[in-house]
């Protein structure tokens, strides 16, 4: 279906909603609009909320591989970045994601629940419930 996400400037944070059935394809081309934005640099955080998918069958190890190597198509893309991945049937997924992305310098923790995540983050739950609940309702 659809990753949608949103920059929070002046918090140098993106907040990103996966919704419905992702495919590697979707993911890719978000990855390449995420990287392609002029804030990217200045982000310093990323929570991602999976509670809405479906299904993320096409996204194996390899796909995986293919996601680091378009984010690492940008020099320093994912230096010093915090990421918080909220997961719930896709947690085994993003933390195996988050094992193959570190050594390139972010630093991914998985979580259960958007509370946890958020204090991770350093940001309030109102603001990134708020932000993620617009996210689905913009499609």
């Amino acid at each position: 279906m659809a990753i949608k996400y949103r920059v929070h400037v002046e918090k140098r944070i993106v907040f990103v909603a996966w919704k419905g059935v992702i495919s590697a394809e979707t993911w890719f081309e978000h990855i390449q609009r995420l990287i392609a934005d002029t804030h990217w640099p200045s982000i310093t955080a990323m929570l991602v909320n999976l509670h809405s998918i479906t299904d993320v069958s096409s996204i194996g190890e390899a796909e995986m591989q293919h996601a680091i190597a378009l984010f690492n198509s940008v020099p320093d893309a994912l230096s010093n970045k915090r990421i918080a991945a909220v997961a719930s049937d896709a947690f085994w997924k993003s933390h195996r994601f988050g094992q193959l992305i570190a050594p390139y310098g972010p630093s991914v923790l998985v979580f259960n629940d958007m509370s946890t995540a958020c204090l991770y983050l350093g940001i309030k739950l109102t603001d990134a419930t708020k932000t993620i609940q617009e996210l689905r309702a913009g499609e």
